[in-house]
């Protein structure tokens, strides 16, 4: 028996899924206290870094759909605005995924290519492009949260040493 082989295009939906959950889990695991961190040898603060995440969702959005909104849009303050929004870019991606047709995936467009800036390929290679951003961008974020969490470990040591001696 032959094993079945999934279309490019359902394996790259799978693996955007996965990414998704993966910085889904470390945006919700961060420490608000400390978005405005910018690890030593960084040269993005941890909330510029999960906007990051919100703005990719977007330009894959543009290479679904020929359009986007709010690409030029500043980072909110809160981790739980990034979240909203980033959940909200995520779901529109999924739906229009789900719309595209096989010869739309291989339909050549002109949209963003990384730091090459914008060219013209498939649908396909576009959005593996932009998957690849999103895991350099998740990597970096994975670094913030290592540091966010140890530096709220040694706060919260140095306030319970703090009370310890108080009393």
């Amino acid at each position: 028996m032959t094993p079945t082989v999934s279309p490019e295009w359902l394996v790259l939906a799978e693996v955007l899924e996965r990414e998704f959950r993966n910085a889904r889990r470390m945006l919700g695991a961060f420490p608000s206290s400390r978005l405005e961190d910018r690890p030593p040898d960084c040269s993005h603060t941890a909330r510029e870094l999960a906007w990051a995440f919100v703005q990719r969702e977007r330009l894959m959005l543009y290479v679904l759909r020929g359009r986007t909104s709010d690409l030029g849009k500043p980072a909110p303050e809160q981790c739980s605005t990034i979240l909203a929004e980033y959940d909200e870019a995520h779901r529109e991606s999924r739906r229009a995924i789900a719309r595209l047709s096989p010869e739309q995936w291989r339909e050549r467009i002109s949209g963003p290519a990384g730091l090459q800036g914008w060219e013209t390929a498939s649908r396909l290679d576009l959005l593996w492009s932009a998957w690849k951003e999103l895991v350099h961008h998740v990597a970096h974020f994975a670094v913030h949260l290592r540091v966010a969490r140890q530096a709220e470990a040694a706060r919260e040591t140095a306030d319970a040493h703090a009370l310890s001696t108080a009393g």
